[in-house]
């Protein structure tokens, strides 16, 4: 493996944690935005969404931050 194709691996981390960062400061900075709602909800069609939103989801600045 070259030097080359990891580095690909490291700016994908990075952009990831930039998203959830920005999602985290966002919901925080926007008044009247909760995104809470976009969590996993058992048992009701739209909460399916929540598979895909929840990883960006997180309950408080410590949570993130680990």
């Amino acid at each position: 493996m070259s030097r080359r194709s990891g580095s690909g691996a490291v700016e994908t981390a990075v952009g990831v944690v930039a998203v959830l960062w920005g999602v985290f400061i966002t919901d925080l900075l926007v008044p009247g935005m909760d995104l809470r709602g976009l969590g996993i909800r058992p048992r009701v069609g739209p909460g399916l969404w929540g598979i895909a939103a929840c990883p960006f989801l997180h309950a408080n600045l410590a949570h993130l931050a680990a």
